[in-house]
């Protein structure tokens, strides 16, 4: 399934639902969208990246 797909899909499952669900729908993705984006712009602990330095299977050891 494309992305264009799985959020068609959405928007239409979510059109059909009553509207007190829409919105608690609606407001728990853009939570889960929001933590999402605040995991991705965090910095990457000294730990993490060292490990995937010395895991990293693209370079040569």
């Amino acid at each position: 399934m494309t992305a264009s797909t799985r959020d068609g899909a959405l928007q239409s499952a979510i059109a059909d639902m009553p509207d007190a669900k829409r919105e608690r729908t609606r407001l728990r993705l853009a939570r889960l969208i929001e933590r999402q984006s605040d995991i991705l712009d965090s910095p990457v602990p000294e730990q993490v990246a060292e490990f995937l330095s010395r895991h990293d299977r693209r370079r040569p050891a």
